[in-house]
């Protein structure tokens, strides 16, 4: 991975993870506990994703352009087809991001959460939480987004 995707990534990351700890503090800062049912991270997973998604990748691929005009990233070929069926307009991206992952994703912590009998959160373990998976989420998206931008 070039270095310019690990920065652009890493800070994304960290602006996602603020971002959305921020968010859920704001929302439930006056709340003892959140409750954290399957249903409701279901729900939150979707949301979140479907979010950073749509505000990650217009910005992702607007730095994809500008790093491939300053020569910072290159345009490289599509050999094996590997990225030819990845949509080219940022919206449709991702949308193309953010649908494959949140069903699986949500099933995943959800059933994560229930296994383990987590049926509420601290408000600060649910911040915590926010966080965590609105940062991982949101470097996923922007280096995936930067990697597609560099096929033409």
């Amino acid at each position: 991975m070039s270095p310019v995707i690990a920065v652009e990534a890493a800070v994304n990351a960290m602006t996602n993870t603020l971002l959305n700890g921020l968010c859920a503090w704001l929302i439930y800062r006056r709340a003892a506990v959140v409750p954290c049912g399957f249903a409701g991270i279901m729900i939150d997973v979707c949301v979140t994703c479907i979010a950073i998604c749509f505000c990650t990748v217009p910005f992702s691929v607007a730095a994809a352009k500008r790093h491939l005009k300053s020569g910072a990233l290159k345009n490289r070929e599509i050999k094996d087809r590997q990225f030819s069926y990845f949509p080219r307009h940022p919206l449709l991206l991702a949308l193309f991001f953010a649908l494959p992952v949140m069903l699986p994703l949500g099933l995943l912590l959800g059933w994560g959460f229930a296994f383990l009998g987590i049926t509420e959160l601290p408000v600060f373990g649910f911040v915590l939480y926010k966080g965590i998976l609105g940062g991982l989420l949101g470097g996923c998206v922007c280096a995936a987004a930067l990697i597609r931008c560099q096929y033409i």
